[in-house]
């Protein structure tokens, strides 16, 4: 476990791995200067070497003004094509940056994304709070009604298939699940799930899976799909993030939480990865790689763990 920064509310809300050698994180990591102030300036990427954490400043022209952002959520096409999701959709190549005015749209002037999903540069989609649902093709973005002014915290996608989890975590104030198709989104049954909902990972031929206040499988999806709890005493706190590659599936959450599914069984890596205090807020695995990302103490914290033969 790395930890980055100096407090101050540093942390890091999301991970993707590219390969055993490259990953990037995004949050927020504040760091004293010479004289032992804080720059007010955070750093809102870090990038890992397979050795070491490097932060980074991603640096937009918003309006002509330059601006650094927190950033909250990440996914990567390549080494050289990587998409970050901090109020406003912003992409580059690792090291020059382009921000997006999303909310110069008709309609989208309350758009605020947080994550993102794709699987190439002409079929983007992002989504956040108020709702908010943007599609990019590459050159045009198109804002896409969901029915709900929610905040939506996470999407993923695979084949055809593309989910999204929309919960007010903070007041248990509603849920919906949606699933996107092109341009139309559409609801997909919630029952026997909690109205604290924070992610999603599903592969078609293995089942779908929601974790937050609890662990939520289904084996397809539709308007009345019903979603069984698979907690079975595996954690007894909240979840935040669940990812997978393959058969493997992991999990993270409150406390240092981190599960592990490797195809036939469940494992808790709690004695091993677990906080006294702070929570991993975001997770990426890869092979036999997985890198897990949240906060504590006010420093952001970066966990790697490998597979063991």
């Amino acid at each position: 476990m790395d930890t980055l920064g100096d407090g101050n509310s540093s942390n890091l809300r999301d991970i993707f791995i590219f390969s055993d050698t490259l990953a990037y994180a995004v949050g927020e990591i504040y760091i004293r200067d010479s004289v032992g102030d804080f720059d007010p300036i955070p750093y809102n990427l870090v990038r890992w070497d397979g050795k070491n954490w490097t932060p980074q400043r991603v640096t937009i022209n918003f309006r002509g003004t330059p601006i650094t952002l927190p950033l909250v959520g990440i996914f990567g096409l390549s080494p050289s094509d990587i998409w970050l999701a901090g109020s406003i959709p912003i992409h580059g190549d690792g090291n020059q940056w382009v921000g997006f005015d999303v909310r110069s749209l008709p309609g989208n002037d309350s758009a605020s994304v947080s994550k993102c999903w794709g699987t190439n540069g002409f079929n983007m989609y992002f989504v956040g709070l108020n709702g908010t649902i943007l599609r990019f093709n590459g050159s045009t973005w198109t804002k896409l009604e969901g029915g709900t002014r929610l905040p939506i915290n996470d999407i993923w996608g695979a084949g055809q298939t593309i989910l999204c989890v929309a919960s007010d975590q903070a007041h248990g104030a509603g849920k919906k699940l949606l699933r996107i198709l092109g341009s139309t989104v559409s609801n997909v049954g919630d029952g026997g799930l909690p109205l604290s909902l924070s992610s999603l990972w599903f592969k078609p031929s293995g089942g779908y899976f929601v974790v937050g206040d609890g662990l939520f499988r289904a084996s397809a999806i539709a308007a009345n799909t019903s979603w069984e709890s698979f907690h079975g005493g595996l954690t007894k706190y909240y979840s935040n993030a669940i990812h997978g590659s393959g058969v493997d599936i992991v999990v993270v959450g409150a406390f240092g939480d981190l599960l592990t599914y490797n195809g036939s069984t469940w494992h808790n890596h709690h004695d091993q990865t677990g906080l006294s205090f702070g929570s991993y807020y975001g997770v990426g695995i890869k092979g036999d790689l997985i890198v897990a990302v949240g906060q504590v103490f006010n420093k952001g914290i970066a966990l790697i763990g490998k597979r063991s033969n």
